[in-house]
């Protein structure tokens, strides 16, 4: 297989709850995040017409090389394993969350995951 690149983030959208509350509740810092109702902006802040209808946060849990890849994944799924009852609220709530995977390779390629690793990241 080729080697490659990846990265691994959480991607969470809500419409009522802060930046500021979903980085509490997780002990993350977000990247990028947006709150419902501010003015759309690009990244270097110049802004854009209307408002963001809904608040985004998207939180890096990794990034590396084929090495260590899968690795990577488990123990995202594990640390935020313990927040899943705040996930699932979000989700009640309206919001809803999900895994970014960037693959960055050179020709073809893939990975298998394990059914034990899909289940527990389905759990979250």
């Amino acid at each position: 297989m080729n080697p490659y690149r990846y990265t691994v983030s959480l991607r969470i959208w809500h419409p009522r709850k802060t930046p500021t509350e979903v980085e509490k509740a997780l002990g993350l810092k977000a990247r990028v995040a947006h709150q419902v109702g501010a003015r759309r902006k690009t990244s270097d802040g110049t802004d854009l017409v209307g408002n963001y209808p809904q608040t985004y946060c998207s939180f890096r849990l990794g990034k590396g090389d084929s090495e260590d890849f899968l690795e990577a994944l488990h123990e995202s799924s594990r640390k935020l394993s313990s927040y899943s009852n705040y996930i699932h609220e979000l989700r009640r709530t309206g919001g809803r969350a999900e895994y970014f995977v960037g693959l960055f390779m050179e020709g073809n390629g893939g990975f298998i995951l394990p059914y034990d690793e899909l289940k527990s990241m389905g759990e979250i």
